[in-house]
C-alpha cells in the first residue's frame, strides 16, 4: 500500500515540476537565465520523481499480480483436494469454508471449473449447490 501511495504522490509532483518548465518558457516576461534555471531545476526534480513513482507503481502492480496468482493456485489446490476427498461431489459451502472464500467467490470459481471440466451442477432442496466433477 505504501508503494501505491508514494507513487500517487511522486508522479503528480514530478509532473508539476515538468509543467513549471513549460509555464516558464511560455512566459514572455521571463529572462533567458530564469528559463534556463527553471528548465534545469524542473528536469532535475521532475524526471527522478516521475521515474521513482513509475517504478513504485510498476512494482506494486507486479506484487499484486503475484499475490493474485498465489491465491488462485491456493484455491485450485484446495479445490482439487476437495474433489479427491469427496469423490467428485463438491459443495459451494465446502470450498468457501476450506479456502476461506465468500460463498459468491466460491460459486464463481466452481462455475468456471464446471465449464472447464464439463461438470454438472445441481441445486438441492436445502438451497445448496453441488458440482459433480468426473476426473
Amino acid at each position: 500500500m505504501f508503494k501505491l501511495i508514494a507513487a500517487g504522490f511522486l508522479i503528480p509532483l514530478g509532473s508539476v515540476f515538468l509543467l513549471a518548465i513549460a509555464t516558464e518558457f511560455t512566459n514572455p516576461a521571463a529572462s533567458s537565465d530564469s528559463r534556463m534555471a527553471t528548465a534545469v531545476g524542473g528536469l532535475i526534480l521532475g524526471i527522478p520523481a516521475i521515474g521513482v513513482g513509475g517504478w513504485l507503481a510498476w512494482d506494486w502492480y507486479r506484487d499484486r499480480r503475484r499475490e493474485l496468482y498465489r491465491r488462485q493456485r491456493y484455491i485450485r489446490s484446495i479445490f482439487l483436494h476437495l474433489v479427491r476427498d469427496k469423490k467428485g461431489l463438491v459443495a459451494v459451502k465446502d470450498l468457501a469454508r476450506s479456502a476461506n472464500l465468500s460463498p459468491q467467490e466460491a460459486k464463481a470459481f466452481l462455475d468456471r471449473a464446471a465449464r472447464k471440466y464439463n461438470a454438472t451442477s445441481q441445486q438441492l432442496v436445502d438451497g445448496e449447490t453441488y458440482y459433480q466433477f468426473n476426473f
